[in-house]
C-alpha cells in the first residue's frame, strides 16, 4: 500500500524570526512556528486541526502498515520504496502518515501512532 507522508518544515525566514525574538514571540507572530513547536515537541498531545495547513506532503512510502512505514523512513534500507516529493527527514514525532487502509491520518508520537483529525 502507498502511505502519504506529511511533514512541517520551517522556512529560513521562520527560523530567523525564532532566532531574533525567541520561540514564544515567534509563535505569537507566526502560526507555522506555533504548529511546529506544538507537534515536534509534544506530538499529538498538542495537535489542532489548524496545524495541518502548515504541513506538506513530502513523500509516498510503499509499505505493509504504519510500523513498516516507520522502519523504512528511519532505517533507509529500502529507499526504493520511498517516492520523494519534497525536502524530507526521517520520520519523527509530529510527522503525519495518511493510512490508505482506513483513510485516516496518524501522527507519529514518542511511542506509536495516534489517530488525528486534519479538518
Amino acid at each position: 500500500m502507498k502511505y502519504p507522508i506529511y511533514q512541517l518544515h520551517l522556512t529560513d525566514e521562520q527560523y530567523n524570526l525564532v532566532n531574533r525574538v525567541g520561540w514564544a514571540e515567534a509563535e505569537e507572530r507566526n502560526p507555522a512556528v506555533t504548529a511546529y513547536r506544538a507537534t515536534k515537541f509534544r506530538g499529538s498531545d498538542k495537535w489542532e486541526t489548524a496545524h495541518f495547513p502548515h504541513y506538506n506532503k513530502v513523500a509516498v512510502c510503499e509499505a505493509d502498515n504504519l510500523e513498516h512505514v516507520f522502519a523504512i523512513m528511519n532505517h533507509w534500507q529500502e529507499e526504493e520504496r520511498v517516492e520523494r516529493l519534497a525536502k524530507l527527514h526521517s520520520l519523527s514525532v509530529g510527522d503525519i502518515i495518511e493510512n490508505p487502509v482506513d483513510n485516516r491520518y496518524y501522527m507519529v508520537d514518542g511511542v506509536g501512532f495516534t489517530k488525528i483529525e486534519v479538518c
